[in-house]
């Protein structure tokens, strides 16, 4: 049933269920079975509610993502993600589904698209684009930003990604 509005707020499914109900449980890392189970709604439903958050949310100003490099070879680059948005984590898993379509699982899906987001953005930084340069500033500390040499060696120092008001 496709997401419709009712008394300014949107719902999905014949019960009129709230959508942020079902991205609020995706952001709290339930499973989609959890989901469909506390919901009477099907996949692609939940699947609605998380393409429209992501694409009607936008992220403002400020610190969306925090990563730590955990790696202990200073040739690697082992991310674990210390604190993240909301917004931030919906759109990461749109993302992310276009690479496992069949997938319904969240924690896979989101790490598969933030890889990819790392990964475009560092092959970005490698080839001196700045088509990712809005969205993802990478820094070692606050206010500093660091280069290629300094992204290879990276011992325990924490990306930012931080947004500057344009929206993707």
């Amino acid at each position: 049933m496709p997401i419709t509005n009712r008394n300014n707020h949107l719902v999905v499914g014949k019960r009129a269920i709230l959508i942020r109900d079902i991205t609020e449980s995706v952001c709290n890392r339930k499973s989609m079975d959890w989901i469909k189970n506390r919901y009477p709604i099907d996949e692609m439903e939940v699947w609605e509610c998380i393409d429209t958050i992501a694409d009607i949310d936008d992220l403002p100003a400020g610190v969306h993502l925090k990563v730590r490099n955990t790696s202990a070879d200073k040739q690697d680059i082992v991310m674990e993600v210390a604190q993240i948005s909301d917004t931030f984590f919906i759109k990461t898993i749109q993302y992310g589904k276009i690479f496992l379509p069949d997938s319904d699982d969240f924690e896979l899906i989101f790490n598969v698209g933030l890889n990819r987001l790392a990964l475009e953005s560092y092959d970005d930084i490698v080839n001196g684009s700045i088509s990712y340069q809005g969205y993802a500033n990478v820094i070692a500390d606050p206010g500093t930003n660091i280069g290629i040499d300094t992204l290879v060696n990276l011992d325990e120092s924490i990306f930012d990604w931080t947004h500057y008001g344009q929206n993707y």
